[in-house]
């Protein structure tokens, strides 16, 4: 399915009381999948909300790297960290979320020189 949506340019998930990732690994036909930022090339703004399981946004990220614009996330309370491969996506103008609480209390950051060079793109909206 993955390879049919390479025009795929907004992705919009929301009110989903069971989803925990956004495209799992393919085991069957890894060779399938590929993870160099080009596998959606054309994804440009990703809104998440009310996901909460949702756990991870890594592989989403890792598929649309080297066009992805703007990700918003709200109420997504499973996410604890951001790629930190969202430094290196050269298109990337925005990262939304709920609060400044979010970012600076909830996300968890492996190193904090990530956090502050993504703090630079951080937008919040209003629950």
């Amino acid at each position: 399915m993955i390879k049919q949506l390479s025009k795929l340019e907004s992705l919009s998930i929301s009110n989903c009381d069971r989803l925990e990732d956004i495209f799992e690994e393919n085991e069957i036909e890894p060779e399938m999948i590929r993870s160099d930022g080009h596998q959606l090339p054309r994804l440009k703004n990703l809104y998440l909300g009310d996901l909460p399981k949702l756990v991870s946004i890594d592989r989403i990220v890792s598929l649309a790297s080297a066009s992805i614009e703007e990700i918003w996330i709200q109420k997504c309370i499973s996410v604890k960290s951001l790629p930190s491969s969202l430094v290196d996506a050269p298109k990337l103008r925005k990262i939304g979320g709920s609060s400044s609480e979010w970012w600076d209390e909830e996300l968890e950051w492996e190193d904090n020189a990530i956090k502050q060079r993504l703090q630079v793109k951080l937008a919040c909206m209003l629950s």
